[in-house]
């Protein structure tokens, strides 16, 4: 790997698109010798990618070779310093996962991985496996920060692991993620807000993994994923063993602004929630105005209750409305599963506090659990302030459990 500072010119690939915008692709290999260096293709490829991220220009692709990229490597940058970062602008897209060597090389980021480390001393993989082995060591505050107002970046392809905060974070930006991994981080793995809720920003993700993030570092939510006034979409995805200390959603926490003119989409589909873990809402936690639907979703293993907090609740799921509010937006489950999750104080399946409608069609609810002993069954949902339109009650049908 490349410790130190590389001038080089970079010319790159451009190309004229039917609108007239130019787009621009650089090609980054950490372990290729000799050529120019410029990224303009692979036999020149730039060895690092902060190099190629300093050249690139909004709407610019990034193609990475297999192998293993440190936010400290490159021009500009400070070895060994954890506020280094990869940094993406508007319409940046990172695509990982191509064939070590050759000129016209596959892309197949199953057998070739692109690893983003934020595992800044190269001294926290023992197994050297490219992910990180804990949580402790010098690392990385956060790998990747989002910075694009005007068009979200999009990542596909790669791993991210090591930071010891995010793996991803970022202000008033969306993100497209795809095909991608993260796993050891040692705060929420995603971390995006936006305050404007700006309409057309949105995080989208899709046939991902995102598992063994959080520490459990107190008052950090979202162990997996912690998104603030965006609308979030989720598709065929693992959220796996993520842990939130002292507070919500260790699997996914959504969470909009306290007085919304509209309400945030939350959509979750084919996707398994387990084994996560959080003060409330082990699986899944919202707050305020957010419209949640999952469907054909497993949640299921989580837990609600940490430190022994023996008020928690809502070992699947936990959706809240502001204090001193009652909007807490609607609930849709269509073919889900919700079973073996538990809560210290209860329920241990779903627990809807605030106005809002609930639709629950062809869901089991089974097994899950309340109390320390892990011995009392609460498979229902608790529905602490039904429908806000009198006459028309909460619709649940062909439950089981």
């Amino acid at each position: 790997m490349i410790k130190g500072r590389m001038i080089t010119i970079f010319l790159g690939v451009f190309v004229f698109t039917g609108s007239g915008v130019r787009a621009q692709d650089l090609f980054v290999d950490p372990d290729l010798s000799g050529g120019k260096g410029d990224g303009s293709n692979w036999g020149d490829a730039a060895r690092t990618l902060q190099d190629a991220l300093a050249a690139a220009r909004p709407g610019t692709t990034i193609h990475l070779a297999e192998g293993t990229y440190y936010p400290d490597e490159g021009r500009g940058v400070t070895n060994n310093d954890v506020l280094e970062t990869f940094t993406l602008g508007d319409g940046i897209r990172l695509l990982g996962g191509y064939e070590p060597e050759g000129k016209n090389r596959e892309r197949d980021p199953g057998n070739y991985r692109s690893i983003l480390s934020g595992d800044i001393t190269q001294t926290l993989d023992a197994d050297k496996d490219g992910i990180v082995d804990g949580f402790s060591g010098t690392r990385s505050a956060s790998v990747v920060v989002v910075a694009a107002p005007l068009e979200a970046p999009e990542i596909d392809g790669v791993i991210i692991t090591g930071g010891s905060g995010q793996a991803i974070s970022g202000s008033s930006s969306g993100l497209t993620l795809r095909h991608s991994v993260i796993r050891r981080c040692g705060g929420p793995a995603i971390s995006l807000g936006d305050p404007a809720t700006a309409p057309e920003r949105a995080v989208l993700i899709e046939d991902c993994s995102v598992l063994d993030n959080g520490s459990g570092a107190p008052n950090v939510g979202g162990g997996g994923l912690f998104i603030t006034g965006l609308d979030l979409t989720v598709r065929r995805t693992d959220l796996l063993r993520n842990f939130s200390g002292l507070t919500y959603g260790g699997g996914i926490s959504i969470t909009h602004n306290q007085n919304p003119t509209d309400a945030l989409i939350a959509r979750i589909e084919d996707c398994r929630i387990k084994g996560n873990r959080a003060t409330n809402g082990g699986g899944i936690a919202t707050r305020g105005r957010v419209n949640l639907g999952l469907t054909n979703t497993v949640v299921s293993g989580n837990r609600a209750g940490n430190f022994n907090v023996l008020t928690s609740s809502g070992g699947g799921i936990h959706k809240r409305a502001y204090q001193g509010t009652t909007e807490a937006g609607t609930f849709n489950l269509i073919n889900c599963t919700i079973a073996w999750n538990f809560a210290a104080g209860g329920p241990g399946g779903v627990r809807l506090n605030g106005s809002g409608a609930t639709n629950v069609t062809n869901t089991i609810l089974f097994k899950n659990y309340i109390g320390q002993s892990n011995s009392t069954p609460s498979s229902g949902i608790l529905v602490v302030s039904n429908s806000p339109n009198p006459g028309q009650p909460d619709y649940l049908s062909s439950c089981l459990g």
